[in-house]
């Protein structure tokens, strides 16, 4: 069987502006996956922030990602695993979803989008448009069932669930919204519909991981910006990985690299 994602949507190489992609969930995209072609390590013309870019695979479906395009593959391969940490989020993105929901969405003001992946996992991509944006979601209905769903594929860990969570950095007074840096990672704790205190307190989850409010999850998002959670089951892995460093070395000389494309 052959999957084909056809184009239509104009992607970064029109430089479109932010509220661009949040109209295309509602047109192009209800007539199935679209080749779109997003940036991260250079963007030279990008009318968007870093996280509104790391969130568009995850809000435009395409079984045929082509993530780094326009990057030279040193610079790719050594700014993931040395400078931008936030790019194991697109290493771990599937070529297709298990099951997609929209936890929140406007025409053409913002765009909240959960897809989840082979291994249980969800990822939420949210992105507004040109206005700054405060936002509350509740990320519970993703574990709810649903008539004549694929329930068996809804993760229901009672240990809870870690969400990862990458939003914006400081973006006032910047005209280049592009060089809106991502926060580094901050990892914090979700119960879940079928939490069990027992499981929970076997993993021992340091009390330096913050809560999540159940129904009260707050995006903040600067213009043209977005936010980024990538939810694991609890488990010693992924807690692991919560405890992981989220800040990595500074890295000009890769900065250098990235700069010779011819893009």
């Amino acid at each position: 069987m052959f999957v084909v994602a056809s184009v239509g949507i104009r992607g970064e190489e029109r430089k479109p502006d932010a509220r661009h992609h949040t109209v295309l969930p509602f047109t192009r995209l209800l007539q199935g996956s679209a080749d779109y072609t997003p940036r991260y390590l250079q963007g030279a013309g990008v009318q968007c922030t870093k996280v509104h870019q790391l969130a568009l695979p995850i809000v435009i479906y395409s079984p045929i990602q082509s993530l780094f395009w326009a990057e030279p593959v040193k610079a790719v391969s050594d700014g993931a695993a040395l400078y931008f940490p936030e790019l194991k989020v697109w290493s771990a993105l599937n070529a297709t979803w298990l099951d997609s929901r929209v936890l929140s969405a406007k025409l053409g003001e913002y765009v909240c989008m959960a897809r989840l992946s082979t291994i249980g996992e969800w990822f939420v991509g949210c992105i507004t448009n040109s206005n700054e944006r405060r936002l509350k979601v509740n990320l519970e209905p993703l574990f709810d069932e649903w008539v004549d769903h694929p329930n068996e594929f809804i993760p229901r860990s009672e240990t809870g669930y870690f969400v990862h969570v990458y939003k914006d950095g400081q973006w006032k007074g910047r005209k280049d919204l592009f060089t809106v840096r991502t926060q580094p990672r901050r990892s914090m704790f979700f119960r879940g519909k079928f939490f069990n205190e027992k499981k929970y307190d076997e993993l021992k989850v340091p009390k330096t991981i913050p809560i999540l409010d159940e129904r009260n999850v707050v995006l903040e998002m600067a213009p043209s910006g977005g936010q980024v959670f990538w939810i694991q089951a609890a488990s010693p892995s992924s807690l692991a990985f919560a405890l992981s460093p989220p800040k990595l070395k500074w890295r000009p000389d890769l900065i250098k690299e990235v700069k010779k494309t011819p893009y």
